[in-house]
């Protein structure tokens, strides 16, 4: 029979130390990150590989878990190791150490195991990891978390997280519930379509179509349905793509914007009629920022005043329309009026674009367009009541100026009358009494030219080109104005024939006129005319009907013929009439559109008046009159 050998005497094999083994063992301990504690059932510490620093292990060994925890924390500590002892399986739990005396606060997360001796449980051993760390970033995140809930919360806005896979609302925030009429949890149930109406279904599915895509998308208004099934219009705007807690989601911020697209349409309602009342009144309108003078729109008046498009008006500086020179002045009135200092109207001159002034009333005042003020400038041109004013200074001056003469003789001859009844001297009562005569008929001439000069004023500025016309007889006229002029004609001892072509007889114009314009051309023949003649002749061409009047008296210069049609010109201030016998002429002709003029060999050859009337005038003039 072999002899057993034990297994420690087997050859080769060194005896181990398990008294070194234990002091490696221990040494090991020390050096893990971890502490590990054994524990007695009323929480006494047994052993322990390390401490905390500040602490000696001779001083932890026999104190209490429950001296390194605070007090909020022992009943959690008790449960958790009364239920590994009674259970006999381990546990976790998580809880914050005071350190030495208090001082200094750590968290551990602490796994703990049954120590069984036996097939009992004698103790347990706890396995303490330091996770302060971890809990600070914990607790920062969550209380960045809150502030972030905190702050969506508050917010007016609503605001939907949706889960781009499934197509489900996964958040949302408080006014969004608010806004839409649903609880929390009711939204929660939810897909974003479940919140349009069919209408917006088909570009809601674009839109998310986009953000799957990572394509940007722009905000827009859509409309959104209540839990109790109105509608009301929102504005969306979408995030890009989100990874949130392992699935892609996109949020969307949307705000009720039915209060605002209701002004707005009460805006451009409001504009629409602005508009049409600016585009159809007739007086011209700016409007100009009242910080930078800058015009910002204009109507078509205002276009026509100016003589340039509106497109190109806008961005002008409102003292552009006016002359360079007067920069200054009109930057001031606006500032004035722009500040409220200065009210009421104000009277100034505009330039057209081919460079002539126009006279305007300038009606300003500041209005609130938007969130802007601006001036309201309406410009009424005034041009034609300066022309009035001016015609009422020219009659007031024609006046004076052709009465003097005539009044002047008419008092002289009273005065000569007058010494003539005292010394009985009936020959000088006789001159008196022919130069009263020829006063008084000067005066009527006189009188009734400056009449008929205001007259022809007046048509030529309220309907230029627009005097009615029917056929006279020039021949019938002429005999008119013969027997009329016959007593001054035999006092200057002036022949008077009439030469006219038969098919130029009848002239289309009113029968004053033609009577004014012959009466003062062979008037003005003989007043400068001693012992000649005078000759009145027509002719026709394809187009136009030419009267000529002809005398043989002292005749023009050159210099003199430039003048002859101007108001009041005389050659001497001696000459008898009031100057505006051939203007007056002038401005019958051109009011029919036609044209004369006037010619002279010289000085002693006397003088040659033609005047030119347009056929066409009269043809058309003619075909009105036999239609009506």
């Amino acid at each position: 029979m072999k002899r057993k050998t034990h297994p420690r005497s087997r050859p080769g094999r060194v005896r181990e130390d398990p008294t070194q083994e234990l002091r490696e063992l221990r040494s090991l301990l020390k050096h893990v990150g971890d502490i590990i504690l054994t524990v007695d059932r009323k929480g006494a510490i047994l052993s322990i590989n390390r401490t905390i620093r500040g602490l000696q292990v001779r001083n932890v060994l026999g104190s209490t878990l429950y001296d390194y925890t605070p007090p909020e924390s022992h009943p959690k500590l008790k449960k958790v190791m009364e239920q590994v002892w009674r259970t006999g399986r381990p546990a976790t739990y998580e809880i914050r150490g005071t350190g030495v005396k208090g001082r200094g606060s750590s968290w551990y997360e602490t796994h703990v195991l049954p120590v069984r001796k036996g097939g009992r449980i004698v103790a347990t051993r706890h396995f303490a990891k330091d996770i302060t760390t971890r809990k600070c970033a914990e607790d920062a995140l969550k209380e960045s978390r809150q502030m972030l809930a905190d702050i969506l919360d508050s917010l007016q806005d609503g605001l939907l997280v949706a889960d781009l896979a499934t197509g489900e609302i996964c958040d949302c925030n408080t006014a969004a519930c608010r806004i839409l009429g649903y609880s929390r949890k009711e939204l929660l149930c939810l897909k974003p379509a479940d919140l349009h109406p069919p209408q917006e279904h088909a570009l809601l599915r674009r839109e998310i179509d986009k953000i799957r895509s990572g394509k940007k998308t722009q905000p827009r208004a859509i409309r959104v349905k209540r839990k109790d099934g109105t509608i009301f219009y929102a504005d969306f705007s979408s995030s890009a793509p989100t990874l949130l807690q392992g699935r892609m989601c996109a949020a969307a911020v949307f705000r009720d914007v039915t209060d605002r697209r209701t002004s707005e349409q009460a805006l451009r309602e409001s504009e629409m009629r602005y508009r049409a009342i600016v585009e159809n009144a007739h007086d011209a309108i700016f409007l100009a920022d009242t910080k930078t003078g800058i015009i910002l729109e204009a109507n078509k008046p205002a276009s026509e005043l100016l003589g340039i498009p509106v497109s190109k008006i806008k961005g002008m500086h409102q003292t552009q329309i006016h002359k360079p020179e007067d920069t200054k002045r009109y930057r001031q009135a606006f500032r004035e009026h722009a500040s409220g200092e200065k009210t009421g109207l104000l009277e100034a001159l505009v330039v057209h674009r081919d460079g002539h002034q126009i006279p305007v009333e300038i009606s300003a005042q500041v209005i609130e367009l938007g969130d802007r003020r601006v001036m309201l400038g309406t410009f009424r041109d005034i041009s034609e009541r300066k022309k009035v004013e001016l015609m009422k200074e020219d009659l007031i001056r024609d006046v004076s100026h052709g009465l003097q003469t005539p009044i002047a003789m008419a008092v002289m001859a009273y005065e000569l009358c007058e010494k003539g009844i005292l010394d009985e001297d009936m020959e000088r009562i006789k001159i008196a009494q022919r130069i009263a005569s020829k006063s008084i008929k000067k005066l009527r001439r006189d009188v009734s030219n400056i009449l008929d000069a205001y007259a022809m004023d007046i048509r030529k500025e309220r309907a230029p080109g627009r005097t009615r016309a029917r056929p006279v007889s020039l021949g019938a006229v002429m005999n008119e104005v013969a027997s009329e002029l016959k007593p001054l004609l035999d006092e200057k001892q002036v022949s008077l024939k009439i030469k006219l072509v038969p098919d130029s007889c009848k002239v289309a114009m009113a029968r004053h006129d033609i009577k004014l314009l012959m009466n003062n051309m062979v008037e003005n023949a003989a007043k400068f005319t001693d012992r000649g003649s005078i000759s009145v002749t027509s002719r026709r061409t394809s187009r136009s009907l030419y009267i000529r009047v002809k005398d043989t008296g002292c005749g023009m210069a050159a210099g003199e013929l430039e003048r002859t049609f101007e108001r009041f010109y005389k050659r001497h201030p001696a000459v008898q009439g009031s100057g505006l016998g051939l203007w007056i002429c002038k401005t019958v002709v051109e009011l029919y559109g036609g044209g004369i003029s006037a010619a002279s060999p010289g000085a002693g050859k006397g003088t040659t008046i033609t005047v030119r009337l347009p056929l066409k005038r009269s043809a058309s003039s003619l075909g009105e009159k036999s239609s009506g």
